[in-house]
Order: structure tokens, then C-alpha cells, then sequence
């Protein structure tokens, strides 16, 4: 077994399932629904922020909305039941496929989280700061917030880990 390959090979694996069910979704009329959806949502979007009072807390719902979404950093490693089995004596070489898990993970995390903040941007310029700039440093400042939290995360599940198996 190949170490350096089995994240990639597992992680392909998993999307080749998932193409298989996307498609699935595509072809039953799911994808045009959401289209005509988003493109209903785009049209009314000025007229709902011109209808939302000035004295609407959006700081408070963007904060609850994005703290929420911070602090839910699940990590996917792909891993799978005979794993404890068959890894548990390769272990040590396991940094490589647990970094790349990481990644993955703050990857997947990170554009959901930008394509939130990119679908509340009107409001934010609208309502927090007219500069684009400002929205910039929060997207930056909020992926560096997620890279922190999956690493917070990774280091509870390895604690876990250890104080479950009696080390």
C-alpha cells in the first residue's frame, strides 16, 4: 500500500461517487429549479435590502451566522472502518495523509464559507462598509480564522483519540 497516493486515492474515490450523484440530481430537474431559484433571489435582492429597516441588527446576524460557521470545522479523512485495523501500524507515517486531510477540509470549508460571504456581500456593503476593501480583510481574516479552528480541531480529535484508546 502507498501511503504518499491513498489520500488521493480516497479522496477521487469519494468524488467519483458524488459526479455520479450530482448528475443524478441534474438530470431530475433539481439543478434548474435552484437556477430559476437563485436567479429570483438575484432579481428581488435590492428590493429586500431597500425593505429592510435601517435598524435591523445585520452585524448580529452575520456574526452569529459566521461564528457558526467558524467553529464547525468538521475535518474529512476519509477514512474508513478497517482502517483501525490495517493503518494502525503505519501511524507514524500517517502526517503527510493527515496534513493533505487538513487541507482538504479548509479548502471545502473555506469556499463554502466565501460563497456565504459573496451571497451576504450587498448586505455587508450595504449595511456595515461601503469599501470593498473592508470585505477583503474579512474574507482574509475569516480563512486564516478557519485554518486556525481546523487546526483547533484536529488537535481536540487527536487528544480525544488518545484519552479514549487509555494512552
Amino acid at each position: 500500500m502507498n501511503i504518499e497516493q491513498l489520500f488521493s486515492d480516497r479522496r477521487q474515490a469519494f468524488w467519483n461517487v458524488s459526479i455520479r450523484y450530482i448528475r443524478l440530481m441534474a438530470n431530475s430537474g433539481l439543478m434548474a429549479a435552484v437556477l430559476a431559484l437563485i436567479l429570483i433571489i438575484g432579481l428581488y435582492y435590492q428590493n429586500f435590502l431597500d425593505w429592510l429597516p435601517q435598524d435591523f441588527p445585520v452585524l448580529l446576524v452575520l456574526t452569529v451566522l459566521f461564528a457558526y460557521m467558524l467553529t464547525r470545522s468538521p475535518i474529512r479523512t476519509f477514512f474508513q472502518s478497517g482502517d483501525l485495523v490495517y493503518l494502525l501500524p503505519l501511524e507514524a507515517k500517517l502526517d503527510r495523509y493527515t496534513r493533505q486531510a487538513q487541507v482538504y477540509s479548509w479548502t471545502i470549508q473555506s469556499a463554502v464559507f466565501v460563497f456565504v460571504l459573496f451571497l451576504l456581500g450587498p448586505l455587508y456593503i450595504d449595511r456595515l462598509s461601503p469599501e470593498f476593501s473592508h470585505l477583503l480583510m474579512t474574507i482574509a481574516v475569516f480563512l486564516v480564522a478557519k485554518a486556525w479552528n481546523i487546526q483547533a480541531q484536529w488537535q481536540n480529535y487527536e487528544a480525544n483519540t488518545l484519552q479514549t484508546n487509555g494512552n
